[in-house]
C-alpha cells in the first residue's frame, strides 16, 4: 500500500509498494496530505490524482452500516418495534423487541438507541457503524 512519507512546500512523496519513491505536487491531492497517511495514486498522460486509502476501525469491524438519520428515526418513533433493529440487520434482537413490545422498555431503550445514533460521527455518505 502506497504511504506519503515527506511533505515539503509544493511535493509530497510517496513510497510505493515497489519500493519506489514518487513525488507529486500538492494540487494533484484531493485532500490535506499527512505524512503516514495511505494513499492510492492514479496516473494516465501526464495527470496524477492522488486519493487517501480509507481505513476501518478494527473495533467497528463487526458492526452494520446504517443511514444515521434513517436508524436514528427507526430508534426513536419505531424503537418499541424494533424497527432500527431490523433495519441494521439484526433480526434476532428485532424480535426480541417486538415480542417485549407491550411492556415499553424497548420503546425507552428505542429512544434512547436513537438519539445515541444521532451523536455518533457519520462518514461521507451520512453512514455510521451500530
Amino acid at each position: 500500500m502506497s504511504k506519503i512519507i515527506a511533505i515539503s512546500d509544493e511535493m509530497v512523496s510517496i513510497g510505493m509498494d515497489s519500493g519506489k519513491l514518487k513525488e507529486v505536487s500538492k494540487s494533484d491531492c484531493n485532500f490535506i496530505p499527512k505524512i503516514g497517511d495511505k494513499v492510492e495514486i492514479f496516473e494516465e498522460n501526464d495527470k496524477v490524482i492522488v486519493c487517501k486509502k480509507e481505513t476501518m476501525n478494527p473495533k467497528t469491524i463487526d458492526g452494520k452500516v446504517v443511514n444515521k438519520l434513517a436508524y436514528a428515526l427507526f430508534g426513536v418513533f419505531l424503537g418499541s418495534f424494533g424497527i432500527h433493529k431490523f433495519y441494521s440487520g439484526k433480526i434476532g434482537m428485532g424480535i426480541f423487541y417486538l415480542l417485549f413490545c407491550w411492556t415499553f422498555i424497548p420503546g425507552v431503550v428505542g429512544f434512547i438507541e436513537g438519539i445515541i445514533a444521532l451523536t455518533k460521527p457519520e462518514d461521507s455518505n451520512g453512514n455510521i457503524i451500530v
